[in-house]
């Protein structure tokens, strides 16, 4: 079949020609076009989204929903885009089952509106969704813990909207003031994996949006200021931390059974402390028969028996009640 218009036998679409075809395409175009552009961090809009990554693509995608051809069998894509006083200059070309048919050059004037995205309205205004409350049985000395506050704070997403606006300390603790909920949340099983604590979660209404309800988030993480002889409570049962390790602890019970736990196991097991300051005495060993060692108080001198593996000359006690727990 030829060409009903030129007679070419390389007919394309509707018995015409690459050719014919192509005097037939019109292109669409508004006579301006407007884009509203963040100041502080260049994302744009379009519509009512700002579009943060890849803002080239976003930027074509937009533009390309501007311009139409006066048939939708063809497709209109984009080679190239040049901004100079004011006037975008475009290089477009319509195909058609791969095929191209016509390339447009086109000028339009373009109107850049300079704004605030909302991601960067909410970092200044010191917008949050949610606050992680670090606290610490000892409130009176918070320095050593800044450090954990530098590895909270290196926690990152790809979200943007996952930012902290602000940290706020106070004789408590801290206060991380974070973008949104998800990223406290990570921030909070970073810390049950790495420290021995508890945690509580609350939320109250902070307004509407469209009708939905919107909420802000408070979570309290207290970090246990455990030390080795410290007596706590697993699995309801009375221990002594006899080892620490990283990541990790060892425990005894007063059956004389000892267990590696790792933190995170340790939280899920109820853990809770019972003496936070046990006493704890430097003991001599006398004797030993077996597992059963004879051990003298370097304090008070006095003698008794307990059982220990350890080898050593000298160990320490934690004592709880009527049990002797060896540290190490």
């Amino acid at each position: 079949m030829n060409c009903v218009i030129c007679g070419s036998p390389a007919v394309i679409y509707k018995n015409m020609c690459v050719s014919c075809a192509a005097e037939s395409i019109r292109l669409k175009a508004p006579g301006k076009i407007e884009v509203s552009v963040c100041r502080k961090c260049g994302s744009i809009r379009t519509g009512k989204r700002w579009i943060r990554s890849d803002v080239e693509r976003a930027m074509t995608d937009y533009i390309l929903s501007l311009i139409k051809l006066n048939d939708e069998s063809f497709e209109l894509s984009l080679n190239g885009m040049e901004k100079a006083n004011d006037i975008l200059h475009l290089n477009l070309q319509a195909s058609l089952n791969g095929i191209t048919v016509k390339h447009f050059s086109l000028d339009i004037p373009i109107r850049e509106k300079m704004e605030s995205c909302t991601l960067c309205d909410r970092k200044s205004g010191s917008y949050y969704e949610a606050i992680l409350q670090l606290r610490f049985e000892d409130n009176h000395n918070i320095e050593p813990y800044e450090g954990i506050i530098r590895e909270l704070s290196s926690i990152r997403s790809e979200d943007p909207d996952d930012f902290i606006s602000k940290i706020v300390r106070s004789e408590a603790g801290f206060d991380i003031y974070a973008g949104t909920r998800r990223l406290v949340e990570k921030m909070i099983k970073f810390l049950s994996d790495t420290y021995a604590g508890s945690r509580k979660v609350s939320k109250k209404l902070a307004g509407k949006d469209e009708g939905h309800d919107l909420y802000r988030y408070t979570y309290l993480f207290r970090i246990f200021n455990y030390k080795l002889g410290t007596i706590m409570s697993v699995d309801n049962r009375t221990c002594c931390l006899v080892r620490i390790g990283s990541g990790s602890m060892t425990v005894e019970q007063e059956d004389g059974y000892r267990e590696n736990i790792s933190i995170p196991e340790l939280s899920r097991r109820g853990f809770k402390i019972i003496q936070s300051h046990p006493e704890i005495r430097r003991c001599q060993i006398v004797s030993r028969d077996n597992d059963i060692a004879t051990v003298m108080d370097m304090d008070s001198f006095a003698t008794f028996e307990i059982k220990d593996r350890s080898g050593s000359n000298e160990i320490l006690i934690s004592r709880w009640k009527d049990n002797d727990f060896v540290i190490g």
